[in-house]
């Protein structure tokens, strides 16, 4: 954030991304996470976690906030 003005600057990745998807794979030697690891889901998608943040914010049927 620009303390002077207040204005949030989204910094892009190597790649030029400002979006990284919410993807974890563990197929190779190491963990890979966003587009990397997408290419996985196909090849391995046993060993590829997707779309887990959705579950981080899930309710009962109170409205109440589900811990994970």
């Amino acid at each position: 954030m620009d303390r002077s003005t207040g204005i949030v600057k989204v910094l892009p990745d190597l790649n030029g991304d400002t979006i990284v998807p919410s993807i974890v794979s563990v197929a190779g030697d190491k963990p890979v996470v966003g587009r990397p690891a997408k290419q996985d889901k196909f090849f391995s998608p046993e060993m590829v976690a997707e779309q887990f943040k959705k579950l981080m914010s899930e309710v009962n049927e109170n409205g109440n906030l589900l811990r994970l």
